[in-house]
């Protein structure tokens, strides 16, 4: 925790050094001297703060099943439990307005790995909708206490229920076995995914926001407009 603190602060303290000598040794006046405080201050606050993040899990199972992912990204995220249900699709589509990521969570102890594609699958509208509303960038699946979690059964998965690799950027498989280690063994299979998630969640800086907007803001070349026929 010192060391993180310590290599928070590190890039002002050589920052500052820099200022300090342009003011003392280059004759810069202590404005022009600053210069480099200025520029780190806006690359903090343009590139490097992000907005902020609530992820929204989405399930058919109760907040008791999916308590470990909770607890483990509330760390770092606002998190948003939603329950769907069949007949207030309303309520679902409103929940998904008050987040900017989601996470679709299925558990096998269902009995079956019934997400899409197949035959009584629980998500597929749930999961295009969520696609639609905010990007197949924000959404991903999540199917927890799996008798095999490993890449080859992810892969397998991905090809028998090919809306999820569609809607979504990317599909975590999670078992039993996994999840007995956590978080006592720091370096783990499980933790190795929870580290990809999480980095999947970070939101857009305030500047690609800006240049996003600002995109959509510039009007089309002449050579960029589709010829009439």
């Amino acid at each position: 925790m010192k060391m993180q603190a310590v290599m928070k602060f590190l890039p002002w303290v050589g920052v500052l050094s820099i200022t300090g000598a342009l003011y003392i040794f280059g004759g810069y006046s202590l404005f022009w001297s600053l210069g480099p405080v200025y520029l780190y201050a806006a690359y903090v606050l343009c590139v490097q703060k992000r907005l902020p993040v609530v992820v929204g899990i989405f399930s058919r199972e109760p907040e008791e099943s999916y308590a470990w992912l909770s607890n483990h990204l509330r760390q770092e995220f606002q998190v948003k439990s939603v329950f769907i249900s069949n007949n207030e699709e309303w309520k679902f589509r409103q929940s998904i307005s008050e987040c900017n990521f989601a996470i679709l969570y299925h558990t096998k102890r269902r009995g079956r790995l019934n997400v899409t594609d197949v035959t009584d699958s629980l998500y597929d509208e749930e999961l295009k909708t969520l696609s639609t509303t905010l990007g197949k960038k924000n959404v991903i699946v999540v199917i927890d206490d799996v008798d095999n979690a490993d890449t080859n059964a992810k892969e397998q998965l991905l090809q028998s229920q090919p809306t999820i690799a569609s809607t979504a950027c990317d599909l975590f498989l999670f078992s039993s076995t996994e999840k007995e280690s956590f978080p006592v063994v720091q370096q783990s299979s499980i933790t190795d995914k929870l580290v990809s998630m999480r980095k999947l969640m970070q939101g857009p800086s305030y500047l690609s926001l800006l240049l996003t907007r600002l995109n959509f803001r510039l009007p089309r070349s002449k050579s960029a407009r589709t010829p009439i026929l």
